[in-house]
């Protein structure tokens, strides 16, 4: 994996070593003025982008507008708004400044220093004249703003004319009579434009140049063989693997892709720039070459992309679940649309430069409209309908179409209706809709395709390199500090994040055919950033950055103090844990107002306008929100009162616990079995709240014992007082007292209390002293005893009774008469 890596790398290197970049010159941005900008040098840069703004309109409210003239009138409106916004900037200040001081001076006196009026005088006058420049660059900023507008809404009319302008039909006789008409006499302008370029680039061509030219031409495709045999070295290597996993399939895919796309655009690349630089091209026959260079890579891409996510012939190495004749037959399809749209992008700059008829340029984009619809209707006819084909990652059996494919319905549906749009679009007339459908088919085909294999690599990449037990993940683990399942966190945020981006960069590849300017998307990036107005309120995403960034400082260095505090400080005087928790809590909620004010003034929240959501908040605690604040108040009141403290072992109804922490809303309890119970504040302020170590931690110890009743009381009460005052964590004083609380005719009670200095420690106190009594008592034998008499019971009357049941059962008759009476009842 590591050598595919540097094998990407080096084939990378190469390629853009023997392509030259075509990158664009830009011109820097200027910087910012300082703060010192002079009166008379802002005044001029305004005049000056008045002057710009005026001639602009001027050519924008022109009658003939074309759509390269219209792109051009776009690309300079943006620089002009980004130039009134950053004249606002410097000019606010420099205007709240001197307002500041005009209002320091206070309103004019009758009577008052010469000194004094004239600086109000310039004062006034500079901030006379410094809000009118602010003013008059806020107007600017508008007027670029609805200047723009105009210029986007013209630009979709002239787009959507051109769009839906309707010619012949491609079935016309007509269309076709005039093609065939014309076509002799383009063959002989192609010839003569030709031979014009071709004596004119030999004429240019003299001596050793003829030779040089034609050996560095010869060189650069000879160049071709010794990429294609790396790439083609590097990928047999690594398909040795018989069971490759998910990453290594995304290398091959991506290697796959550079290798056959890159080294032959780098090849068409090496020859252009031999051609630039050795010969002049004619303007005309530019196009022609520009189109060809283009086509050339469409082609180059498309098999590219074509073989590396589809991977005919490998199906081990297949990313997509498909079989091997779906892929070919895609593979094949792929190519041909991206060799039909080129040559028609080739055939219409030829038309351009002999300058052919309309009709022609119609027939042309007509079939190939017709051409690329008939390569998806064959792409679409018996696609993936192969049961026999066998996917090796489900094992030898053979996978049904519809358990691979459930989602390619959807996909079929939508081609076969583009087909027919296409189709009805060239019969109807409408060749330039059927060719700008062409071209976003391709377009969005391609970009679809290289999403699909740019998320597979940075969702696999950011999984593998955040693992615990890779170099990054143990760096992380190591020197941050982060816990390995934070690294899976981060690993599904950063791919999260990657492919939000992914997917906004395709969405807007896929819409600039649709007039979406670059200078579009940078105006509204710019205008995100540096902010937007809704109303009054200025959103920016730099405010909010800054907004974000400062309340976490500010939070952060509150959690410093706070941790100091805990640490260091307060362990050093003789507080108790409680007031510490309380002092530690307060700090925090300074803290964290601190924070959101600071925050609050870096947005530009005008605090004078905080009434108005005040008065909503007070509404809204009077509908819904009147619980949490009374919690909330209510912690205020237990951190302040410290009737609750942290730490404290306190009874709440059925549940008792230790106190572990006060929070906004509530507190929570541990008790003794580790479980948490979660009070609202509001219930400790205002109910009945029993708490063992409010004033101390002593705690009174009970333990009430039970002996026969042939035991000496005086020997009971001293034994017990004796085992209490053996015991070392029972408390000398107040010393232990036993008290006789019941006599029966077999037993005694007694009961003994004693105190202990810690109330955490009774239980354990407890079951020491039940050990020791129990062992004491029965040396003693204090249980021991004659069992008592058994207990007679006289019930009165009991004769009398005896006597009625002994007549009731004399006067019963006998069984022979009871049968017939009970069966003639029954009878009856």
């Amino acid at each position: 994996m590591i050598r595919l890596l540097r094998s990407i790398l080096l084939f990378l290197a190469l390629t853009l070593g023997a392509a030259p970049s075509a990158g664009l010159a830009q011109t820097a941005a200027a910087a910012n003025p300082a703060t010192t900008e002079t009166e008379e040098q802002l005044t001029a840069h305004v005049d000056a982008l008045t002057a710009k703004m005026t001639n602009l309109e001027k050519d924008l409210f022109s009658s003939d507008q074309t759509e390269a003239s219209l792109a051009k009138l776009a690309t300079d409106v943006a620089p002009m708004s980004l130039d009134a916004q950053g004249l606002i900037e410097r000019l606010t200040p420099r205007v709240a400044g001197l307002k500041l001081r005009v209002d320091q001076l206070g309103p004019k006196a009758d009577k008052e220093p010469a000194d004094v009026a004239k600086e109000r005088d310039t004062l006034q006058k500079s901030y006379d004249t410094a809000d009118a420049l602010l003013r008059r660059a806020k107007l600017l900023d508008v007027k670029a703003q609805q200047d723009a507008a105009i210029i986007t809404k013209r630009q979709r009319a002239l787009f959507t004319g051109s769009l839906f302008k309707r010619s012949s039909s491609l079935l016309s006789p007509r269309l076709w009579r005039h093609v065939a008409e014309e076509t002799p006499s383009n063959i002989s302008d192609i010839t003569r434009l030709a031979d014009q370029w071709l004596a004119d680039f030999n004429a240019g061509l003299t001596g050793g140049k003829l030779v040089t030219f034609w050996l560095l031409v010869f060189g650069v495709i000879v160049l071709y063989w010794p990429l294609t045999r790396f790439g083609k070295r590097v990928l047999k290597r690594e398909l040795k693997d018989e069971k490759p996993d998910t990453w290594h399939k995304i290398l091959v895919a991506c290697w796959t892709t550079i290798s056959v796309s890159g080294a032959m655009i780098a090849v068409m690349y090496g020859v252009v720039y031999v051609f630039s630089f050795f010969a002049t091209t004619d303007t005309r026959i530019m196009p022609v070459f520009e189109a060809m260079q283009f086509g050339i890579i469409r082609i180059a891409v498309a098999a590219g992309i074509a073989r590396g996510v589809l991977a005919p012939g490998r199906s081990r190495w297949r990313l997509p679940n498909l079989d091997d004749k779906t892929c070919d037959k895609l593979v094949r399809i792929s190519v041909a649309v991206a060799i039909i749209v080129s040559g028609i992008k080739v055939i219409e700059a030829v038309n351009g430069a002999i300058y052919a008829s309309y009709d022609f340029s119609v027939a042309a984009r007509g079939v190939g409209a017709a051409l690329v619809a008939a390569a998806l209707a064959a792409a679409m006819i018996d696609l993936g309908n192969d049961p026999e084909a066998e996917n090796p990652e489900h094992g030898s059996r053979t996978v049904p179409a519809t358990d691979r494919r459930d989602w390619y319905g959807l996909i079929r549906g939508s081609i076969w209706a583009l087909v027919v749009v296409l189709v009805g679009a060239v019969v109807a007339g409408y060749s330039p809709f059927a060719d700008f459908l062409v071209d976003q088919i391709v377009l969005v085909f391609a970009t679809v395709a290289v999403l699909f294999l740019l998320v597979r690599l940075i969702d696999k990449a950011a999984e593998i390199g955040l693992k615990p037990g890779s170099p990054i993940g143990r760096n992380l683990i190591h020197t941050v500090g982060l816990r390995r399942e934070t690294l899976s966190q981060l690993s599904v945020l950063i791919s999260g994040v990657a492919r939000v981006a992914l997917i906004g960069l395709a969405l807007l590849v896929v819409a600039a055919p649709w007039g979406m300017q670059s200078t579009d998307i940078s105006g509204n990036l710019s205008a995100i950033f540096f902010g937007f107005k809704v109303g009054d309120v200025t959103i920016s995403v730099e405010g909010i950055v800054v907004a974000i960034v400062s309340f976490l400082v500010v939070l952060a260095m509150t959690r410093g103090v706070q941790n100091w505090l805990e640490d260091r400080y307060l362990p050093q005087t003789k507080l108790d844990s409680g007031l510490r928790n309380s002092i530690k809590t307060s700090l925090g909620y300074v803290g964290v107002i601190l924070a959101v004010s600071v925050a609050a003034a870096n947005l530009g929240v005008d605090f004078q306008k905080l009434a108005i959501v005040a008065g909503a908040l007070s509404v809204g605690i009077g509908f819904g929100l009147q619980s949490i604040v009374n919690n909330f108040v209510s912690g205020l009141i237990l951190l302040w009162e410290r009737a609750v403290r942290v730490g404290d072992w306190v009874v709440v109804g059925a549940d008792q616990g230790y106190v572990r922490k006060i929070n906004v809303r509530s507190t929570e309890i541990e008790t003794f079995d580790r479980a948490a119970v979660i009070v609202p504040n509001s219930n400790l302020v205002s109910g009945v709240v029993k708490n063992l170590m409010r004033a101390d931690k002593v705690g009174r110890l009970a333990i009430e014992i039970t002996v026969h009743s042939s035991a000496d009381p005086e020997k009971v009460r001293e034994t017990l007082i004796e085992l209490a005052r053996d015991n070392d964590s029972v408390s000398k004083f107040p010393a232990p007292q036993v008290r006789f609380t019941d006599l029966k005719a077999g037993s005694m009670t007694f009961e003994l209390y004693c105190f202990v200095p810690d109330v955490d420690n009774i239980a354990r106190t407890k079951s020491d002293l039940y050990f020791e009594l129990y062992k004491r008592f029965s040396a003693a034998k204090f249980f021991d005893g004659p069992a008592p008499p058994p207990t007679g019971i006289d019930i009165v009357g009991l004769d009398r009774l005896e006597a009625i049941l002994r007549e009731s059962r004399a006067q019963r008759p006998p069984e022979a008469e009871r049968a017939p009476r009970a069966a003639a009842r029954k009878a009856s």
